[in-house]
């Protein structure tokens, strides 16, 4: 199962919600806030004592004023009722201006009350509204900080996201699947924990995972991840949604490797469906491109299947849509006519089967033509195109140019065995002669060898092939260990009936039929050798069926392995 799960939380990790409100908490109950607004009760003692010892001192005034007055009424009877009526006209003046003054007063700070209660819902002073100013002020500025701090996580998560997405990537251009699966593995679990497991970026880390367990081999895993990846894009998106048809595809690359090939094909037909329907409402022409390629895996199926009618069908049908789009693009600027020649090789297979052998010379020159522009020759893409063609050439009966086909497959299989061994001498191995690179591209040049030793045995060029038997041989030789030994014995009887032939004596007709077919002279208008078997036999003819050139081992090419960004 590649699906990770979840881990549950613990307990010691606060939720989001818990986290802001002991935050909220804390900045209400700041030391600067409640010193401000708030004094100690020690404060609030001392103030008390002052205000009683004002009172006080204006009491004990108040006291001795009273005896003076009452002293001076006494030595003064006479006049008692002038002073008492001056006094009370005096303090009615002096209470007038005093009421109208705090009277002015108190109506300003009832304004200023009013207000505040407008605002808070409650009555107020300044010193209450200056403390709920600051309060939300602080509120304010604590919302902002946690907000950006929040977009600041939530854009290194995604850095961290893009950065581990790029590394997979990196890792699977390489070949090294186990990195790359660890890494989109680790992409899905921080998605799932963000998005929980029915969201579209889940569904595309489970598509990743997929494609690099079909890269690496294990089919029945790429299965199990595709199919979840489906699952959670049609509940996501919807099933009629494009990345669905993404998805349904690698499922059918999977089911083909299975060789189930009824699902295999139930799931491109659906794929393909999925395809029209997209493009049937966009008005960019380049998205046929898409339905070619579904056809040309459709066609796929059906030639390994067997059924070579219905596989050209479908891959000339996928073909002819590629051809009007790409027909007249440069190789080297439109990565789409890789496609276009993967389709062709894959018809050029079809012929081969059924032995049109004309018409696959023709599929695979083509292809090999933009293949060589975009790959270059050192490519074993290219090698096994090129590999083809020369088979096809050989029964068509064209050995000139199969030779030469084969001689430039020969130089670019000694090149990659040149590159083998500095990289490996570059990295410190000295040991290259045992690495498996190495082994593999000699006995890809001995298989090359033979073929261009059986067109000369074809040709009755005895020499020439002696040449290459005694090259064959060396390299066997040296391999022997990863060789059956049948294969040297078979090597060694050819290279003594070459010699046995190079030293018999021919009758006249017999050295003419073989002088004229060592020539290697073609039919102009074929290129196909020409036959002089009309002119006899040729008796006790070397037997060189065991170097016969046999059809390469082809795998249709199939279009997938779509990597999306999670």
């Amino acid at each position: 199962m590649v699906k990770k799960k979840v881990k549950k939380s613990d307990g010691t990790k606060t939720s989001t919600k818990k986290r802001l409100t002991e935050s909220f908490k804390k900045t209400i109950r700041s030391p600067a806030l409640t010193t401000a607004t708030t004094p100690n009760v020690e404060d609030r003692h001392d103030v008390n004592e002052q205000r009683e010892d004002a009172a006080s001192i204006d009491s004990s005034d108040m006291n001795m004023q009273r005896r003076r007055a009452i002293a001076a009424a006494k030595n003064r009877r006479s006049e008692t009722g002038r002073v008492k009526q001056h006094n009370t006209k005096k303090k009615s003046s002096s209470s007038r201006i005093v009421d109208d003054k705090y009277s002015f007063d108190s109506s300003s700070i009832s304004s200023n009350g009013r207000s505040y209660e407008d605002e808070y819902g409650d009555e107020t002073n300044e010193d209450s509204y200056a403390e709920k100013s600051y309060s939300s002020k602080k509120k304010k500025k604590s919302s902002r900080s946690k907000s950006g701090a929040g977009e600041s996580s939530k854009a290194n998560n995604e850095r961290h996201v893009r950065s581990k997405h790029a590394q997979a990537c990196k890792y699977l251009q390489k070949g090294n699947f186990d990195k790359a699966l660890q890494c989109f593995e680790n992409i899905l679990e921080i998605l799932i924990e963000k998005y929980g497991e029915q969201h579209y970026r889940v569904g595309a880390a489970m598509h990743n995972i997929g494609i690099v367990h079909l890269r690496a081999g294990d089919l029945s895993d790429a299965l199990e991840a595709l199919e979840l990846a489906v699952a959670v894009r049609k509940a996501s998106l919807g099933k009629l949604h494009p990345k669905v048809a993404d998805s349904l595809v690698e499922m059918g690359i999977v089911f083909l490797s299975l060789k189930q090939y009824d699902d295999a094909l139930d799931v491109l037909n659906e794929a393909l469906d999925l395809r029209e329907r997209e493009v049937s409402t966009s008005t960019d022409p380049r998205k046929q491109l898409l339905v070619a390629k579904i056809l040309n895996n459709i066609g796929c199926v059906y030639y390994e299947y067997g059924d070579m009618r219905a596989a050209r069908k479908t891959l000339n049908e996928a073909l002819k849509i590629q051809e009007e789009i790409l027909g007249s693009d440069d190789p080297t600027s439109e990565p789409g006519l890789l496609s276009m020649a993967s389709t062709m090789c894959n018809v050029g297979y079809v012929y081969l089967e059924r032995k049109k052998f004309d018409d696959a010379i023709v599929m695979f020159e083509e292809a090999l033509s933009i293949q060589e522009e975009v790959l270059g020759g050192d490519n074993t893409l290219v090698i096994h195109t090129m590999d083809n063609l020369a088979y096809a050439l050989s029964h068509d009966g064209n050995y000139d140019g199969a030779m030469k086909i084969y001689v430039d497959i020969l130089e670019s299989q000694r090149e990659l065995q040149q590159q083998s061994i500095s990289s490996q001498d570059n990295s410190g191995d000295r040991a290259s002669i045992s690495t498996s690179d190495v082994i593999n591209l000699a006995i890809d040049i001995s298989n090359t060898l033979k073929k261009m030793a059986y067109i000369h045995l074809k040709l009755y060029q005895y020499d020439e092939a002696l040449d290459l038997l005694s090259k064959i041989l060396k390299i066997q030789e040296k391999y022997h260990k990863c060789l059956h030994e049948r294969e040297i014995y078979n090597t060694q009887k050819m290279i003594n009936g070459v010699n046995y032939h190079i030293l018999k004596f021919h009758n006249p007709t017999e050295a003419l039929i073989m002088s004229l077919t060592s020539q290697g002279i073609q039919n102009p208008f074929t290129n196909r050798a020409l036959d002089f078997s009309f002119m006899g036999t040729v008796e006790d003819e070397l037997d060189c069926r065991v170097y016969e050139i046999v059809k390469p081992k082809n795998t249709s090419k199939v279009s997938g392995h779509k990597i999306t960004y999670a």
